[in-house]
């Protein structure tokens, strides 16, 4: 469901912008990469190209004012059609959240056989095997690099990416560390010449790019569209041509807390709890994101209070109880749980 901000400036600050790119030639003046993939053993990797207007950009937030600002190296001016630096690590082993599902998910081989799961979480088991319980599998996926058509949303090798970042990536910046094999092999494709671009270019490695699409969308027409959580086991619906893209209400809601954007984040944090359900919201509750996010806590808390008289509540705590004497939830845990006790025991209306 797509949320719209009340962003009202921005109408005559698109059409000025936009009246001033038939002089310049061009509209949006900085270039973006971000990883868009995240192999079986974790590294993330397959970084790919997002183009914006920086106007746009700063006026969603005061932070691009400062980072995009002379004196800093993302406010170099530089040929934003150059492609991806060969000297630069196309991969990443310290990206910081280990659960972002706006990252792609490399197929595995026990998906092959994967059948419906309806039996409850086995909390005897390492949390990393946990989340495997709660998750859907992943749809094949396309390559890194392809670019999402118009009119069936099937993604499409290298529509409206630059032809020179895409043969440069493939033949020289090779296969992230771990378990992904390199792309295709043979003669390296060649390099397309274009004409150069003067902008800036900013390398982001700690969000996706699925979440840096849906922002930039944001900071253009003041709407947002989430995509269903994992712990749902719902499948998305894909997009239509020119509707917001879909991502994560949890990876979006990170983003705006970085960057201090506080009307994002309200519709973030609106769509997590509006997703809660008795399936669920324990499994939210319990989790790392809850305990790194106050107000997603405190939200998430409070959806459990008024739905807590509910049997199957209560009927799902003593399975979380047998988890933390397991040590197989994260570290926090106990809180969340004290919490849940000491607030259905007091009957205080604030958990």
């Amino acid at each position: 469901m797509a949320h719209r901000a009340s962003l009202g400036f921005r109408i005559p600050l698109s059409l000025r912008l936009t009246a001033s790119s038939f002089n310049t030639g061009t509209f949006e003046d900085v270039k973006f990469y971000l990883f868009s993939r995240r192999s079986r053993s974790g590294v993330v990797y397959a970084p790919r190209p997002l183009f914006a207007n920086t106007a746009l950009l700063c006026k969603a937030s005061s932070h691009f004012d400062f980072v995009l600002s002379p004196g800093f190296a993302e406010g170099e001016t530089v040929d934003m059609n150059a492609p991806y630096p060969s000297d630069r690590e196309p991969s990443t082993e310290d990206y910081d959240y280990a659960a972002d599902s706006d990252l792609e998910d490399d197929p595995s081989p026990e998906w092959s056989n994967f059948k419906p799961q309806s039996k409850p979480l086995n909390f005897t088991k390492p949390r990393s095997e946990q989340l495997d319980d709660i998750q859907t599998p992943p749809k094949p996926e396309p390559a890194p690099y392809e670019q999402k058509g118009l009119g069936d949303g099937v993604e499409r090798e290298g529509a409206g990416v630059p032809q020179a970042d895409i043969s440069e990536w493939e033949s020289t910046s090779g296969s992230p560390k771990g378990d992904v094999k390199s792309k295709g092999s043979g003669p390296p494709k060649p390099v397309v010449s274009q004409a150069i671009r003067k902008g800036r270019v900013v390398y982001m490695e700690d969000i996706a790019y699925r979440t840096w699409e849906a922002f930039i969308f944001y900071a253009y027409f003041g709407t947002v569209s989430f995509a269903a959580l994992r712990s749902q086991r719902a499948g998305n619906i894909p997009h239509k041509p020119f509707e917001p893209p879909p991502c994560s209400p949890k990876s979006m809601y990170r983003l705006a807390d970085k960057y201090d954007i506080q009307p994002l984040k309200e519709l973030a944090l609106e769509d997590i709890r509006n997703k809660m359900a008795k399936d669920n919201i324990l499994v939210e509750l319990f989790s790392t994101y809850a305990l790194t996010y106050k107000d997603v806590q405190d939200s998430l808390m409070n959806y459990l209070r008024d739905h807590i008289t509910q049997s199957d509540m209560w009927k799902q705590l003593p399975s979380w109880c047998q988890a933390l004497d397991a040590g197989t939830l994260p570290h926090g845990s106990v809180d969340i749980l004290s919490r849940i006790l000491v607030g259905a025991a007091s009957r205080s209306q604030r958990w």
